[in-house]
């Protein structure tokens, strides 16, 4: 998101929720915010994280949901 902060509207809200990680559950605001996020979520492991898309839809022109798989490297 760096890389292309263009694609991104930058009043983004980020909802994240893991059933199996509750703790880690939030809504994020702004690119700043998201990146907080993933700078945590890598803390908890040793920095790197793959995230892999499985499904999105698209609702509008404001709104996407992305379910994905996620592998955070310990």
């Amino acid at each position: 998101m760096s890389r292309s902060p263009e694609l991104i509207h930058s009043n983004v809200v980020w909802h994240f929720f893991k059933q199996s990680a509750p703790e880690l559950t939030r809504s994020c605001k702004g690119l700043s915010g998201i990146a907080e996020f993933f700078h945590e979520v890598r803390a908890r492991g040793d920095g790197s994280i793959l995230i892999q898309p499985l499904r999105a839809w698209a609702f509008g022109d404001e709104l996407v949901v992305v379910q994905t798989r996620n592998n955070l490297r310990r």
